[in-house]
């Protein structure tokens, strides 16, 4: 059934319940050790966590260069600026 639900119902099953557990912390603490094993082998191929975790930190990424980018431009500004005022005097 497990099976069925991760590969036919849009639906996120790694999703925390109101008390923060995830279905394989649940099993655990029932002792589901059938639970386990196919929360384990379902996870291994269906769990997108990863997958958001790395779309996350690619925009991270961009956005600190851009930053940075930023940051070079305004110094650079900056120093234009000192260079005319000097250049003016």
């Amino acid at each position: 059934m497990l099976d069925y639900l991760a590969r036919n119902v849009d639906i996120d099953i790694w999703d925390r319940n109101g008390k923060g557990n995830t279905p394989y912390n649940i099993c655990e603490a029932l002792k589901n050790d059938e639970g386990c094993r196919l929360l384990k082998e379902i996870g291994a191929e269906y769990d997108k966590s990863k997958d958001a975790v790395d779309h996350l930190y690619e925009e991270l990424i961009i956005e600190e260069r851009k930053a940075e980018e930023e940051r070079a431009k305004k110094a650079e500004k900056r120093k234009r600026n000192k260079v005319n005022r000097l250049a003016r005097t």
